[in-house]
């Protein structure tokens, strides 16, 4: 049960925690709902804090030093101490997230609290992790770099594949399963697309099962797209479809934590979700956001032309995620086709018609 974590965290207080993005995500929407409801000179001294402590970790992972200066030490005594102690994480001594990509806001949003976030890159096939962050210096956006004895490559069709002594020797009793893991020569094909910095940092870029294939003929990997659109206020996930279909689109579902701040930046009463989530000024509020936060940062063929809003999130118990809170698209396909035939009814120009949601 999400809500239970922060009361487990705040009774152990650990020293590491690793966690799914979903986990921080809902953390980040508590979180900002409770510095939201501060008022006066608190919330100033609240943000001037968050403003610094950020500040400060982007110039260390930058210049490879530490900083410490008196405001940072002014700020982590009078503020960001008292947000780690409540939630649980004032022992804290280095923080993970994997299976997904996280979003570059709840990155930032932890940063800010003095929590950075190491994002690192595994799977069973690896026995473990393959690539991690530098503690302390995580270069956001990517999973890091290749762990002692373990390399990397990009294959031509953007395949990420591992090679080292951690990778298993094939899979018990499935000799044509064991054969398409590996490559002719020798490597191990983790079935995801990425891509390798200058200084040796991987990026993930999206599943080839999950990539869109669009009416143009383009390939597009959502997950890039997916993760803009969750860093929009109140968007607690977003699924992006449009496998060939002439543009790209996206299901928006709003998450309840988050809901007094979705309200706060449109500029209308916190109400039920249902009635948020066919809001116009709302509506108006999330194409504005998908504009600046998704479109302005993609080439053009991967815009999202049209979205539509769900009063709920998808959820394990829906069928729509797996236990590691993956998104199921096939499933999502399925369960919401009325609502995604919707969006390719009428023309793209035309702005998207409020549709009622399948009920959770």
């Amino acid at each position: 049960d999400l809500a239970k974590i922060k009361d487990h965290l705040v009774a152990a207080r650990p020293h590491l925690f690793f966690a799914v993005p979903r986990v921080w995500e809902k953390f980040e929407a508590a979180l900002t709902t409770n510095l939201l409801s501060a008022t006066g000179m608190k919330a100033k001294l609240a943000a001037w804090a968050r403003r610094v402590e950020l500040e400060s970790f982007k110039r260390s992972v930058e210049t490879g030093d530490a900083v410490d200066t008196f405001q940072r030490r002014l700020a982590n005594k009078l503020v960001i101490s008292k947000i780690k102690s409540a939630i649980g994480l004032d022992q804290l001594l280095g923080a993970g997230s994997g299976a997904a990509p996280a979003a570059h806001s709840t990155l930032e949003f932890f940063a800010s609290i003095g929590v950075p976030i190491h994002e690192g890159f595994g799977m069973t096939e690896t026995t473990g992790m393959a690539t991690a962050n530098p503690l302390g210096r995580p270069r956001f956006g990517t999973v890091g770099q290749p762990l002692p004895g373990v390399q990397v490559r990009i294959a031509e069709d953007g395949e990420i594949l591992l090679r080292g002594a951690n990778m298993v020797s094939g899979y018990l009793y499935m000799p044509d399963m064991t054969k398409e893991l590996w490559t002719e020569d020798g490597w191990l094909r983790t079935g995801d697309l990425g891509a390798i910095d200058d200084d040796g940092f991987l990026s993930i870029t999206g599943r080839k099962k999950d990539l869109l294939i669009t009416a143009g003929g383009k390939n597009v990997a959502p997950a890039e797209m997916e993760n803009h659109l969750q860093g929009i206020p109140g968007v607690g996930q977003a699924v992006v479809v449009g496998d060939r279909q002439p543009y790209l689109c996206a299901i928006l579902a709003l998450e309840e934590e988050a809901l007094p701040d979705l309200c706060r930046a449109a500029g209308v009463p916190v109400a039920p979700l249902g009635e948020i989530a066919k809001n116009a000024k709302v509506r108006a509020f999330l194409a504005d956001r998908v504009e600046s936060d998704c479109n302005a940062k993609v080439a053009r063929y991967q815009t999202i032309k049209k979205f539509e809003v769900l009063p709920h999130m998808l959820s394990v118990d829906g069928g729509e995620l797996t236990p590691t809170m993956k998104v199921k698209r096939n499933v999502i396909n399925e369960k919401y086709k009325g609502l995604i035939d919707g969006m390719y009814a009428a023309d793209a120009s035309k702005p998207v018609r409020a549709q009622q949601a399948p009920p959770a």
